[in-house]
């Protein structure tokens, strides 16, 4: 397997390329701290046929890390995949060098060379042109590639589709991962709202476009998504970056150590590294890049006992055991939530709190322990969930008190039923279940999901206030249907 990798340093000096022949996986493995995506398994197989007795010594300069690009495979059917090496810069200097990488990324990607005084657009393997292999065009005429990449990369995502009709060009760039890469150092991201509903045994799966473009009182748009390959109960829920992780869960009343995940860019399922243990019903958070799970398993043997608390490692790509004390292994979950770096666990006995960065377990509050219900949601240090007469409440750490959220009374029902809540770009978002409506086709009466975004602020007394920005129905279910999770996702 061949691999170029496109070089940066903190000096602002020029970019040069280099290429590297890579014996086995055995090789990579001095990378794969620094590799951002797993090799395939088609891959893994081509690169063991590859007989080469010399192996390469690959050192990263200081404060960088690799960013794959672009992935092709020769005629002879070896896989080439292209890094660009990204140093942890400020925004201003990453902004300096994002032209001369994406540059060299149009190159890989799209096949032309970038344009020049002296130069035209090429192949990037130097064929000459014919009827039979004609040259790209430019993404937009009279432009470098990588100047139009990054007028793509603000297009919004609803675009996506149909900007990917415009060419063949177009729709690669489109396919990238360097393009969403783009749109983040770019600050282009939008949020986007996921459903997890769940009707009869299968979990369906809705994307809801919340486009700041649309109007306040108009209803947006809800996408179908592809289903998880398996009927899980139980699992606990992730998002690291583009990606959601649906991890554990019971089959057939058997605890799975499986972990699937959700592309959000490309809308495709895969299967992730499996945890060591199976679980259902587990607490997960992410705290600075890493996502921790606990609980969950039953620790009636040696091996879950160790492994009752597991921190998966996206630049390693696996799980690893996390220490914890014997006396909170029998406990089950049933909420979780990240709050000032710290994943605080809810159980049906005591909650329990680890400090990811001190390394240090504890004790729910009590206050807290005792009025947590349901899902719940973190907006500026203050944990939002609804109480047992189905009402919006804020825990505030610091005070150790639970608020009231004011001013939303008018606009949300009395009683919210099989809510769940999210941290929505800075707002407060709750899905619910509303009234019924008519009466479906064999299936007796359906539900209305109800969607609302709250801007949620402390006032000048210490409580908590809220004004409804956006409410809707968003989908109408059958009544034994139920609403399972809701995540919010940066694209």
């Amino acid at each position: 397997m061949y691999s170029k990798f496109l070089f940066s340093d903190l000096n602002q000096q020029p970019i040069e390329q280099s290429t590297w022949r890579i014996k086995s996986l055995h090789d990579l493995g001095s990378l794969e701290p620094f590799i951002k995506e797993k090799v395939t398994s088609s891959e893994v197989s081509r690169t063991s046929r590859i007989q080469d007795k010399h192996k390469t010594t690959f050192h990263l300069p200081p404060h960088h890390i690799l960013i794959p690009t672009a992935r092709s495979t020769s005629k002879s059917g070896f896989c080439s995949q292209n890094y660009v090496v990204d140093s942890i810069m400020s925004a201003s200097e990453k902004s300096e060098l994002l032209g001369s990488q994406l540059r060299h990324f149009s190159t890989s990607l799209i096949g032309t060379q970038p344009m020049t005084d002296q130069t035209s657009s090429s192949f990037s393997n130097n064929a000459p042109p014919s009827k039979s292999n004609p040259l790209p065009s430019l993404l937009l005429p009279n432009l470098p590639d990588d100047i139009a990449l990054q007028c793509i990369a603000r297009v919004p995502k609803s675009y996506h589709p149909t900007l990917s009709l415009v060419s063949k060009s177009w729709l690669s760039v489109i396919r990238t991962p360097l393009l969403f890469t783009t749109r983040s150092l770019l600050h282009c991201t939008q949020h986007f709202l996921y459903l997890n509903i769940r009707i009869f045994n299968t979990f369906n799966w809705y994307l809801l476009d919340c486009s700041p473009s649309n109007p306040k009182n108009h209803k947006r748009t809800l996408y179908p998504l592809p289903p998880i390959p398996l009927h899980l109960t139980g699992p606990a829920f992730a998002v690291l970056g583009p990606k959601i992780f649906v991890i554990g869960g019971s089959i057939h009343d058997i605890p799975s150590n499986n972990v699937w995940i959700f592309d959000c860019r490309f809308n495709k399922w895969e299967i992730g590294p499996k945890m060591r243990v199976g679980r259902e019903f587990a607490a997960a958070g992410v705290v600075n890049g890493k996502i921790y799970v606990m609980g969950g398993c039953v620790v009636d043997n040696w091996a879950r006992s160790m492994n009752w608390a597991e921190i998966f490692d996206p630049k390693m790509g696996s799980w690893t055991s996390l220490p914890s004390p014997i006396e909170i292994r029998d406990k089950w979950m049933h909420a979780s939530a990240v709050v000032n770096d710290k994943v605080y666990a809810m159980a049906d006995r005591g909650g329990v709190v680890y400090d990811a960065y001190a390394k240090e377990w504890g004790g729910v509050p009590k206050r807290l322990d005792l009025e947590w219900r349901g899902r719940a949601a973190v907006v500026d240090g203050v944990l939002y969930c609804y109480d047992y007469l189905g009402k919006i409440r804020g825990y505030d750490m610091g005070e150790d008190v639970w608020k009231e959220l004011k001013g939303v009374d008018k606009g949300l029902p009395k009683f919210l039923c099989g809510a769940t809540m999210v941290n929505f770009n800075g707002r407060l978002c709750v899905v619910w279940e509303g009234k019924g409506k008519g009466k479906g086709k064999g299936s007796g009466k359906e539900v209305e999901i109800m969607c609302a975004e709250i801007e949620v602020h402390k006032d000048g007394g210490g409580g908590l206030s809220g004004s409804i920005v956006w409410s809707n129905v968003i989908l109408v279910i059958p009544s034994h249907a139920s609403i399972v999770h809701c995540l919010a996702v940066a694209l």
